[in-house]
This record gives structure tokens, C-alpha cells and sequence, in this order.
């Protein structure tokens, strides 16, 4: 976690340090709870909100860093609409409902996930005819190449101390 809170730190956007290391902390866990990279639930969540814990997009149906809609977070995390929308502006529980739901769409969807995960199953057509990629599905990957350079150079130099 304090690997990944020194990647973030490079991006701050208005974070603390500490802020950073609590953040961090609940995505190692929610990634490592659901088996998916942590560092990618990172690059995610960059990539869709720049880790704005209140980001609101999509005009007004996607909420949290990793903006997801409703329906898709009460799959994981079901509850009054509300309850759930809240849930999404929280570290903690934003971090496991997404990381969960990857984990649901990598097991549905294999490959694919991204795409799933970034216009839907319907959207993005099915079986032969799915979308292989979308310009923010490219961006999740490229700032996951990113960020697992930056991670890889702070264990070379820490290592050559």
C-alpha cells in the first residue's frame, strides 16, 4: 500500500499523505480480497474520475472514483438507491464494490471485461460482435503501463540504496 500511495502521490489532486496511504490501504485490500491488481483498480479509478472521490459523471448516473452507475453497484452492494450511491462516494466500500464487480465481469466475460466494465454488455454488443476496445478501455491499460513503470523505478533505486 505504500508503493501504491507513493504512485499516487506523483498525481496528488488535493489528497494528503495520509489520505493517500488510507486509500490506498482499502484498494491493496479490496483488490487482494477479489483478486484483482490492486494497481489496476488504481488506474481504473485515474483513469475515470483523476481519484475524485465525488466525481459525478455520465450526466449524473455514474458516481465515485471508479464511476460506476447504480445497477451495477447494487449487483455487489445491494440497498435503497441512495444507500448505495453513498456507498460509492466512500473509499472503503467504493474500492470493494468495484474490485468485486471486476472480478464478476473477468469471470462472465474473460478478456473483455474492460469493455463490460466501460459501456456495458448491451452497448458494446455481444459474443462475435463485441467492442475489443474504447478509447477509455485504452487508457485503463495505458495508465496501468504507467504506473507499473513508476512502481518498478522506486524498487530499483529503493533497491540500489
Amino acid at each position: 500500500a505504500e508503493d501504491l500511495s507513493h504512485v499516487m502521490g506523483d498525481y496528488r489532486h488535493g489528497h494528503s499523505a495520509e489520505q493517500l496511504v488510507s486509500i490506498t490501504n482499502a484498494i491493496v485490500s479490496a483488490g487482494t480480497t477479489h483478486n484483482i491488481d490492486p494497481l489496476f483498480l488504481l488506474a481504473v479509478s485515474f483513469t475515470e474520475s483523476r481519484w475524485q472521490l465525488g466525481a459525478i459523471g455520465d450526466g449524473g448516473s455514474s458516481h465515485g472514483p471508479w464511476q460506476m452507475c447504480y445497477l451495477a453497484a447494487a449487483r455487489i452492494h445491494p440497498g435503497k438507491r441512495r444507500l448505495v450511491l453513498q456507498a460509492l462516494h466512500n473509499w472503503g466500500t467504493a474500492a470493494n464494490i468495484a474490485a468485486a464487480y471486476w472480478a464478476h465481469l473477468r469471470g462472465k466475460y474473460r478478456a473483455r471485461s474492460d469493455v463490460v466494465y466501460n459501456c456495458g454488455p448491451i452497448r458494446c454488443g455481444r459474443g462475435r460482435n463485441m467492442v475489443r476496445s474504447t478509447r477509455v478501455t485504452r487508457s485503463y491499460w495505458r495508465h496501468y503501463r504507467r504506473f507499473t513503470r513508476m512502481l518498478h523505478a522506486r524498487h530499483v533505486v529503493s533497491n540500489s540504496e
